[in-house]
């Protein structure tokens, strides 16, 4: 599942569609990080998920704050795992919140000119 997802985020015309319908998949994806898994699929599934943030962040706004409303919830799940198998899952998840907050911040704070004020000073 992991190279067919793979390939199809590396046909640009696909990459939307597919960010499109992340809430399906991603927990999925965020899943094959544990450490049960085997190694390349643990890497596999970082790249997938690497592809699919950058996709998410190449989207316009509007469809980037559809995105991030529907898959926060899942991505918090993936931080608040007690298995200690997870650590890998935890981190990713982590860090996509944070982008998330970037970039939801990015799409505010340009809708209301406040870089514009920033950059004045």
């Amino acid at each position: 599942v992991l190279s067919w997802v793979h390939v199809l985020l590396k046909l640009e015309e696909l990459m939307l569609d597919m960010v499109q319908f992340l809430p399906e998949y991603l927990e999925g994806i965020f899943d094959m990080l544990e450490e049960k898994q085997s190694r390349d699929i643990r890497h596999n599934a970082d790249t997938c998920l690497e592809a699919l943030l950058k996709g998410v962040k190449a989207s316009p706004d509007n469809k980037k704050l559809e995105i991030i409303s529907a898959t926060a919830g899942i991505v918090v799940r993936c931080c608040d795992s007690n298995d200690s198998c997870s650590a890998c899952r935890r981190l990713t998840a982590v860090c996509w919140l944070n982008d998330f907050v970037e970039m939801k911040m990015a799409v505010v704070a340009g809708a209301t000119g406040v870089n514009d004020f920033v950059e004045m000073k």
